[in-house]
Parts: C-alpha cells; sequence; structure tokens
C-alpha cells in the first residue's frame, strides 16, 4: 500500500474509472450543524500501484467538477496525461464518491468551506506528489468556486497558490431574466436565515438526458451520484452562490492567467431541442463572458460551438475545447 497523500488523506486505492486511476480520501473538518465527520475525495490518473507514476516536474492539472455532478470525464484526464501533464480531480464534499447516506447532496452554505479540501488537494499535489506548476480547471459552479479559492489564495500569498486557472463555462452570473435574476436573490436571502435547507430549484432534465447513454447520449455516468433531476437547489446554497457572484462583479485581482472557455451561444434549458449539445443550455454564455474582465488583469477568453460542458459536447467541439486548453498551457511555460 502507497503511503499516505498528505496529512488528513488516506492511501491511494483503486478508483472505479478504471486501472489508470486511483483515489484517495481527504478528511474534513464538519461544516454542518450536527455532522461529526466529512469527506472530499481526490482523483488521480495513475493506478495505485504505481505512486511515482508522475514525474515530479511535471505540470499538474486539478480539475474541479460542477454542481449535480462528479469526476467520471476520463477522457478529460486522458487528454491531459498525452500532453504531459499529471491529471488530477476532486469530488468536493457531499458530492459524487464523497457524498454519504442521509447528507444533503451538494450542499453547503458557504462557498469558502471550499477552501479546506482545495488546501489540502494543493498540498498534497505541490507537496507529497512534489510537481511545481499547477492549473485548476474549474466548470461551471467549479468555475465559480476554483475562481474564488485562486483570489483568495493569490490575497493571502499562499505558497500553494495556483500558477494558472481555465475555465469551463465558470457560473460566473446568475442566468434567466431580470425578474427571474431578481425573484432568486430575494428568495434565497429572505429564506435562508430560516429553512436553509428548503428546495428552491431543481435542474431540467433534458440537457441531462442529452448526455446520458440511457437516452440517447455519449456519457455512461452514475446515475445515483448525478441524477436525472439533479440534487435540488437550496436556499442557502443560492445564497451563497449568489453572494460568490457578486464578489466576482467587485472584482478578483486573481494575479495568474486565466482561460475563460464558453460557448458560443446559449440555448433554452426549460425545453428539448435540437442545439442542447451545441449551445449552453444551462447558463447564459455571454453572461459569464461579460464577467472576464473582473476575474483580473490576464484573462484570455475563447468560445466554441459546445455545449454547457464544453468538454461533453461532441467530439470536435470538445477536442478544439482541450486543444486550446493545452496549447494555452503550453504557451505560458515558455
Amino acid at each position: 500500500m502507497s503511503p499516505p497523500v498528505a496529512p488528513h488523506a488516506s492511501p491511494w486505492s483503486p478508483d472505479p474509472l478504471g486501472p489508470d486511476w486511483s483515489q484517495a480520501v481527504l478528511d474534513l473538518t464538519p461544516d454542518l450543524p450536527g455532522d461529526t465527520s466529512s469527506i472530499a475525495t481526490l482523483i488521480r490518473r495513475a493506478p495505485a500501484s504505481a505512486p511515482t507514476a508522475f514525474a515530479p516536474d511535471a505540470p499538474a492539472i486539478l480539475y474541479i467538477h460542477g454542481f449535480a455532478d462528479y469526476f467520471f470525464q476520463a477522457h478529460v484526464g486522458d487528454h491531459f496525461a498525452a500532453a504531459g501533464f499529471a491529471f488530477y480531480a476532486i469530488d468536493l464534499r457531499r458530492y459524487g464518491r464523497s457524498l454519504r447516506t442521509g447528507e444533503p447532496g451538494n450542499y453547503v452554505a458557504d462557498l469558502s468551506v471550499y477552501r479546506e479540501e482545495l488546501d489540502l488537494a494543493a498540498r498534497a499535489i505541490r507537496g507529497a506528489a512534489g510537481h511545481s506548476r499547477l492549473t485548476v480547471l474549474g466548470h461551471s459552479t467549479g468555475g465559480l468556486i476554483a475562481s474564488l479559492w485562486a483570489a483568495h489564495r493569490w490575497r493571502a500569498g499562499s505558497d500553494h497558490a495556483v500558477d494558472a486557472l481555465v475555465l469551463n463555462s465558470p457560473w460566473l452570473a446568475m442566468q434567466g431574466s431580470s425578474p427571474y435574476r431578481a425573484a432568486a436573490a430575494i428568495l434565497s436571502g429572505a429564506i435562508a436565515p430560516i429553512a436553509p435547507r428548503l428546495a428552491l430549484d431543481e435542474l431540467s432534465v433534458h440537457y441531462r438526458d442529452a448526455l446520458h447513454v440511457d437516452t440517447g447520449g455519449e456519457f455512461d455516468f452514475d446515475l445515483r451520484l448525478r441524477p436525472r433531476r439533479g440534487f435540488p437547489a437550496r436556499a442557502a446554497w443560492l445564497r451563497a452562490i449568489r453572494r460568490g457572484q457578486a464578489q466576482v462583479r467587485r472584482g478578483l485581482g486573481i494575479g495568474v492567467p486565466i482561460l475563460l472557455c464558453a460557448a458560443r451561444e446559449s440555448g433554452n434549458r426549460f425545453r428539448p431541442h435540437d442545439r442542447l449539445l451545441t449551445t449552453d443550455s444551462v447558463l447564459d454564455a455571454q453572461r459569464l463572458v461579460d464577467r472576464a474582465e473582473d476575474l483580473g488583469p490576464d484573462v484570455t477568453v475563447a468560445r466554441f460551438e459546445g455545449a454547457h460542458d464544453l468538454a461533453s459536447s461532441p467530439r470536435e467541439a470538445r477536442e478544439e475545447y482541450l486543444n486550446t486548453a493545452t496549447t494555452w498551457l503550453a504557451h505560458l511555460a515558455r
């Protein structure tokens, strides 16, 4: 058995993604009333039997998933590994591999609690594994979380700060009409203090159906970990998202290079249509791009004929997105 990844982490063990993948459990400080323990799961593209599979000087990627999601996109890890990167991903607390029976799936009341598992993951990657460069790749809610964490670490001057960010359709701004956004703000702000776990909304099934193999899609993700209707958007969680987006609007001042990737167009998220996989039919792509300058002084924007998750778009679009990311990172390393 390989040694622990880092303090507060289990040894590497086999991961369900297959023989090229392993995982380690990160023990966390409980953040919800009544909890006695909490975990996150660090995943890497390397077998448990080969703890030194990555050269320490290889640049590393840490992938952060979105809401009602978890890491299953092995093809993303394969792509970056083929390009010479050490690839890691994390299932945040109460997501995917980290969700325990009886827990409120995907729920937190404050996005800052994720700093703990991201700090532990960064220490494992930079410290125990010895990688000198770390890029964080965040998708959707994971892109918002990654941006807030990177900004916090940049201001703190942390030696575990990231060297670059790649953001895949990051949820930097609320979608929907002005009345919808106003209602979300009022409801979440009023209800969160008295009923923090009250479900206010749920995801549309149409985009998820377009992705999953059982309903005509290309990907075979676990419907227990990423259910057809996702997990409910609870009042305190939605308030936390809006507070995070407000921080973005005020300006994060992240001092590292950022690549912001988004779809060229948005699509209707309330009904099925033939462009679910070639438009962002979850978020408002233009509103995300409009927030680019609020992230920091060095932001490159790239847009694609792809879906909300560019890495789960049809092959041509996802390969263009992944190749753009690796080319951009290679340019930074020169």
